[in-house]
């Protein structure tokens, strides 16, 4: 549990000890959520164009997103795909209402920035990736940002174990 003191003036909790000697992990979770910590301090209103972001949305302009569970569900698999292609993790949800207003980030901020422009369309070199093309668009270095509404039956758990040799239990 996180103690009164890892809590900043900024909003920021310090959660390293808890995530780092968790038991069960696999070993590329401590390493992408300390890589996206300090790459998410990089990221400015001007510079956010070098940087590779994937982004889980759920927005009132999405016809399907199903439930709270559909939409958490498929994280451990969207955090893989950041892991692996290098891109910072975001949420965006705006349906009902902002995720922030029931979740506070912990182990890494994955809040969207005011300044990184989601809602402008397919410029800027976002696209939005559904369950086929996700790892295709997610390993594409000339595509900035790659917004997601990935909806399976299994929240993803085949895709995940498929790619990465492991099970959600181990």
């Amino acid at each position: 549990h996180v103690h009164e003191h890892d809590f900043h003036l900024d909003g920021s909790v310090d959660t390293k000890e808890n995530w780092e000697h968790m038991d069960g992990l696999p070993a590329w979770v401590p390493e992408y959520l300390a890589w996206h910590n300090e790459e998410i301090k990089k990221v400015t209103k001007d510079n956010w164009q070098e940087f590779h972001f994937l982004v889980a949305q759920c927005v009132r302009e999405d016809p399907h997103c199903g439930g709270t569970s559909d939409r958490l569900k498929p994280l451990p698999l969207l955090l893989y795909f950041a892991h692996k292609h290098k891109r910072i993790f975001l949420i965006w949800w705006t349906r009902p209402c902002p995720l922030e207003e029931f979740l506070i980030p912990n182990a890494i901020n994955w809040t969207v920035p005011d300044f990184l422009p989601l809602s402008d369309g397919e410029r800027n070199g976002k696209q939005v990736a559904k369950t086929e093309g996700l790892q295709a668009w997610a390993s594409k270095k000339r595509v900035s940002i790659v917004r997601s509404r990935l909806q399976t039956y299994d929240g993803g758990q085949f895709m995940y174990e498929n790619i990465t040799d492991t099970t959600y239990n181990q």
